[in-house]
């Protein structure tokens, strides 16, 4: 849900916008999620970090830290997690990844 929510939502740069997603940014940064073994998780977290970085643009909406080693690590395994889907579901969320 959170992932077709952000597919939705327009860019923007105000600080209300912001403020409303800034937990959810905080959640989907956490390791726990990032280093997540299932497949489907990778992709819906990979693909949520892509959407919030679009919203947010042009700033980023993680530090240089959290941009380097968490999403970056995020990015890469959506990515090779996307051969293996099988679910029409998430196969259009990876399609919207990429």
């Amino acid at each position: 849900q959170a992932a077709n929510c952000l597919s939705e939502m327009e860019q923007s740069s105000e600080p209300s916008i912001l403020d409303s997603i800034q937990s959810f940014l905080n959640a989907i940064a956490k390791k726990e999620l990032l280093t997540h073994q299932d497949r489907d998780v990778k992709v819906l977290v990979a693909t949520c970090a892509c959407e919030a970085t679009r919203i947010t643009a042009p700033e980023a909406p993680y530090s240089d830290d959290v941009l380097r080693v968490g999403i970056l690590l995020c990015y890469s395994k959506g990515l090779c997690a996307i051969r293996h889907l099988v679910t029409c579901c998430m196969m259009e969320k990876a399609m919207r990844f990429l």
